[in-house]
């Protein structure tokens, strides 16, 4: 019986110290992660400002903006004159 206690206990430290590790792993990933995101956000911004601008050209009756517009329209994107600007970091 002392055996198997000690296997017992043997396994699940092991275990606990497996999971910790990764754990360890995990957050560092996700740490490494974090500024490719915030520029990926900043750059979506820019991009969202400038579409919103380009749309706002069409509709006063710029022909390059409308062209832009048109041509964004056929590849199925679209643009969204409302769309909440993401505050400044």
């Amino acid at each position: 019986m002392t055996l198997l206690t000690i296997a017992l206990l043997t396994w699940l430290g092991f275990q606990t110290f497996q999971i910790a590790r990764e754990r360890g792993a995990l957050q560092r990933v996700k740490a490494s992660q974090e500024a490719p995101l915030q520029q990926a956000g900043k750059v979506r911004a820019q991009l969202d400002s400038i579409a919103r601008r380009t749309l706002e050209l069409a509709q006063q009756g710029h022909a390059g903006a409308a062209g832009i517009v048109e041509e964004l329209a056929k590849r199925g994107l679209t643009i969204n004159p409302n769309a909440p600007s993401p505050p400044p970091k």
